[in-house]
């Protein structure tokens, strides 16, 4: 099995920032598509890996998630950073954030937040 990692440029660095109906945010879904699709087929990708962060990560995780009818035998795991990675987004963003996790064929946490007080003693 053959494994691709996403992460990219997060939504504050786009120069179109949150506006997906900008020309700009077309061409780099399409060329994100593009590639995945030449992955899959050039380079026989089977597993693709988000970091769900906003931006290019949640991007390519609904394309994969597209081309699934495409290609059944693909998968795409979420490596999801912290259990409140989502907390502060807006309502939309979360709603996208928890319906692309749920699609995904695994999920990682990749740490958990504990509440650590340091004393000097």
């Amino acid at each position: 099995m053959k494994t691709y990692v996403f992460t990219g440029h997060r939504l504050q660095h786009l120069p179109f920032g949150m506006n997906e109906d900008d020309a700009r945010c077309a061409d780099l879904k399409e060329t994100l598509k593009e590639q995945i699709i030449n992955l899959i087929e050039a380079e026989n990708v089977t597993h693709f890996i988000t970091g769900m962060a906003l931006g290019v990560d949640l991007y390519a995780a609904e394309i994969v998630l597209d081309l699934k009818a495409r290609y059944p035998n693909i998968t795409l795991e979420s490596a999801i950073p912290c259990e409140t990675q989502a907390v502060k987004w807006s309502m939309a963003q979360r709603e996208r954030y928890y319906n692309i996790a749920a699609q995904c064929d695994k999920k990682t946490m990749k740490a958990v937040k504990k509440n650590i007080r340091r004393r000097t003693v």
